[in-house]
C-alpha cells in the first residue's frame, strides 16, 4: 500500500499552512489546522498538536479516497500529487475531475496539462495561491519519484517520525 511521503505531505502543508483560529477560506468555507474543513465552526481555536493530528486524519481520508479510485499504479510522486489536489478539491472533487479520468487511461501527459487550468478559480475568480499550487502538483506528478522536496514543517517531522514526535512537537 502507497503512501503520501514526507515531499508529499510538505507540498500540502506549505500550500494550505496552517492557522490555528478557524477562518473562512476563499470558498467561504470555515477551516482550521492545516486545511481542515469537518466540524469547524466559527471562533473555535486549537493548539499546534491538534493541527497535526487532523493533517493526519485528513491525509489518510484522501490517501483512501484515491487509492478507491484511481485505477493504474502510480509512481510515488503522481500519487504524491493526486493526494494532494483530492485533500484541496475534496474526495468528490477528484472523483468529478477530468483528471481522475485521465490518469485512470493512463493518459499521464494528458492529465499534466489539464492539472495547471483544474480548479484553479473560486466564484469565477483564478486564484494565484490554486495556480501556484497546481503548478507544484504537476512539477511532482511528473517527477519519478519525489526529489524536489517543497519545504519542511513540524508536521513533516511529527508525520515521519510518528507518536514519539508527537509528543514533542513544540521541541521540533
Amino acid at each position: 500500500m502507497k503512501r503520501l511521503d514526507s515531499a508529499g505531505l510538505a507540498m500540502i502543508t506549505k500550500h494550505e499552512g496552517v492557522r490555528l483560529k478557524a477562518y473562512q477560506d476563499s470558498g467561504k468555507v470555515w477551516t482550521i489546522g492545516y486545511g481542515h474543513t469537518a466540524g469547524v465552526v466559527k471562533g473555535m481555536r486549537i493548539t499546534q498538536p491538534q493541527a497535526i493530528r487532523l493533517l493526519q486524519q485528513d491525509v489518510e481520508r484522501f490517501e483512501t479516497c484515491v487509492m478507491e479510485n484511481v485505477r493504474p499504479e502510480l509512481t510515488q510522486g503522481q500519487y504524491n500529487a493526486v493526494v494532494s489536489y483530492a485533500f484541496n478539491r475534496g474526495c468528490g472533487g477528484l472523483q468529478r475531475s477530468s483528471l481522475l479520468d485521465l490518469i485512470n487511461a493512463r493518459r499521464f501527459g494528458d492529465a499534466a496539462r489539464a492539472w495547471l487550468t483544474s480548479a484553479v478559480t473560486v466564484k469565477g475568480k483564478t486564484l494565484r495561491g490554486l495556480v501556484s499550487r497546481r503548478k507544484a502538483e504537476v512539477a511532482m506528478f511528473e517527477t519519478t519519484g519525489t526529489s524536489a522536496v517543497v519545504g519542511s514543517s513540524r508536521a513533516v517531522a511529527s508525520w515521519m517520525f510518528g507518536g514519539a514526535l508527537k509528543a514533542a512537537v513544540g521541541r521540533v
